[in-house]
């Protein structure tokens, strides 16, 4: 299967293919070949269609997808494990196209804190993450019913990130859905200090 020479125009952000990346293709997991400017593809058994998800990861043993409630902040990015695409093709010589299962909510910080994580929820109880069924034409949505469904999403800044004049972007990946009320960030962060210290 070849694949596009990259993900494409991702919530208006140009993504590349990276070596080591994983997709499922029919339930079975395959780790790209190629490079960048030779191309990329995968080796897959031979099938009467092709269903594949990016990242592989996302994948779970009753063939749902999995958008984690816990996401780690990436410098100028979103964590690709949040990163939810599909693609489907009749033959392989179509190759994959992906698509996007989410939306990407963007912030941009500023302040003298250092920011420990973001916790985001919608203001009418929208379920935020979880499992839940692909949806090639309206993107995926955690599954209501399930005990793994949560009404929450937190961007964990593993080592703090410290906020100056200058904004810090960061990103969310969401389910593509209306927040009808809207929707509430609690920013938690510890304060920076500095002291003089003398000598007794």
């Amino acid at each position: 299967f070849c694949l596009s020479r990259g993900l494409g125009d991702v919530y208006k952000r140009q993504v590349s293919w990276e070596a080591g990346d994983k997709i499922s293709v029919n339930g079975t997991t395959y780790t790209l070949q190629g490079s960048e400017s030779e191309g990329w593809y995968v080796d897959v058994a031979e099938a009467a269609s092709y269903e594949a998800v990016y990242p592989a990861s996302a994948v779970r043993s009753d063939g749902l997808l999995m958008l984690p409630a816990v996401q780690h902040y990436t410098a100028g990015s979103f964590d690709a494990a949040a990163h939810l695409m599909t693609a489907s093709a009749q033959s392989v010589g179509e190759g994959l196209q992906f698509r996007n299962q989410c939306a990407l909510l963007k912030l941009s910080l500023t302040g003298a804190a250092t920011v420990e994580r973001i916790v985001l929820t919608g203001n009418n109880g929208e379920y935020l993450a979880g499992p839940g069924e692909r949806n090639d034409t309206a993107g995926m949505v955690p599954d209501q019913t399930s005990m793994e469904a949560v009404r929450w999403i937190r961007l964990d800044f593993d080592e703090g990130a410290a906020l100056t004049s200058e904004p810090l972007v960061c990103y969310l990946v969401v389910p593509v859905q209306e927040f009808a009320k809207g929707f509430s960030l609690e920013i938690h962060t510890c304060l920076l200090y500095t002291s003089d210290a003398a000598d007794e």
